[in-house]
């Protein structure tokens, strides 16, 4: 971990439910070559840093940053073991979350990796291991964590983490939004308030917490033109469960 790591690579907040394990991520990563890719997410929703191995995992971390019903995340966190013909076996799965107050078990893969039959087999048994147990296993690709353009939101609502809005800021969009039940794009908002052009940022900080919900983007909408100025929110009394 750094010295002094940025505001945006702290970690903001405990886990509020995360049942499936007790003091953390149950091993560090080994690096398998110097060549392989190993990051830090310092998440608003871990007590540690979540290290990702691969950069499906940190897009996998970026999704679950923005969900608002992912409530905490860890990553490698318990080891599972199950007996194939009396010779023991044992899994460190990728990740942790507790999703809509729910327990689950996340492997990232890619789809050609998560295809191989030994791989199959293993979620086969895995995920019978965890329904005894209560905890839902799942094995997500790039098919699912890459889908656009929610993974380009996300990744836009990213540049919120840094900024908290004062309470009148707060306050003074909410009941703009009360106003307009169709939500507003988030550019709308800083002309009607007249702020200067950051103030979008402050606007993403209070989606991540909770405050407002991004609009219905909608499949076709093209990544590449996607800004934070065009994102439409609303408050969750209006738009969002």
């Amino acid at each position: 971990m750094p010295k002094n790591p940025k505001p945006h690579q702290r970690a903001h907040a405990k886990p509020r439910n995360l049942p499936v394990v007790q003091d953390g991520p149950i091993r560090k990563i080994v690096r398998r070559n110097h060549r392989g890719f190993v990051c830090l997410f310092w998440s608003r929703k871990s007590s540690f840093p979540v290290e990702c191995q691969s950069l499906l995992e940190l897009d996998f971390v970026r999704l679950s940053e923005t969900n608002r019903h992912v409530t905490s995340i860890l990553h490698q966190p318990r080891e599972i073991i199950w007996l194939d013909g009396g010779t023991k076996r044992t899994h460190i799965p990728d990740f942790a979350v507790t999703y809509r107050g729910a327990p689950a078990i996340i492997e990232v893969k890619y789809s050609e990796d998560a295809a191989k039959p030994e791989i199959v087999e293993r979620t086969e048994i895995v995920t019978e291991t965890l329904a005894k147990e209560g905890i839902v296993y799942r094995v997500l690709t790039e098919k699912f964590i890459r889908r656009e353009p929610a993974l380009t939101v996300a990744k836009l609502l990213l540049r919120g983490m840094d900024h908290d809005p004062s309470p009148n800021d707060r306050q003074a969009v909410i009941e703009l939004l009360d106003q307009t039940p169709q939500g507003l794009e988030i550019g709308q908002i800083r002309t009607a308030l007249s702020k200067e052009p950051v103030f979008v940022n402050s606007v993403l900080a209070m989606v991540l917490s909770g405050d407002l919900v991004i609009h219905d983007v909608g499949e076709d909408r093209d990544p590449l033109d996607l800004e934070p100025g065009f994102l439409r929110v609303c408050t969750t009394k209006e738009c969002g469960n």
